[in-house]
């Protein structure tokens, strides 16, 4: 007779305990997705480039843009189109569902 083993799963104590232990990896993700995308803004006056860098919450972790127009330039607008450093950059870390920007460059 074959032998069989029973596991429960539970699903908010294996996120929490996901979350910790891939924090290092994601904030080091974060800093490379920042550091793309810096590397691929355009540059009018240097204030959106200047302003890609990374952030923590808690167990969270963000690549933030803090420049006013940032997003009119990574997203574009009806006028102008999109440059999508960010998005573009993010990609090869997993998933996206945000926002899509126009057209793109």
């Amino acid at each position: 007779m074959a032998s069989r083993a029973r596991v429960t799963v539970y699903r908010d104590q294996a996120r929490r305990e996901s979350l910790e232990h891939s924090f290092d990896g994601r904030v080091e993700a974060a800093g490379e997705i920042a550091d793309r995308a810096r590397s691929a803004a355009p540059v009018y006056s240097g204030a959106f480039r200047g302003s890609i860098d990374f952030e923590t919450q808690g167990d969270r972790v963000f690549v933030v843009a803090e420049d006013e127009d940032s997003m009119y330039i990574e997203y574009g607008t009806e006028d102008t189109p999109a440059f999508a450093a960010l998005t573009e950059s993010a990609r090869p870390y997993g998933k996206y569902r945000g926002w899509q920007p126009r057209g793109g460059r």
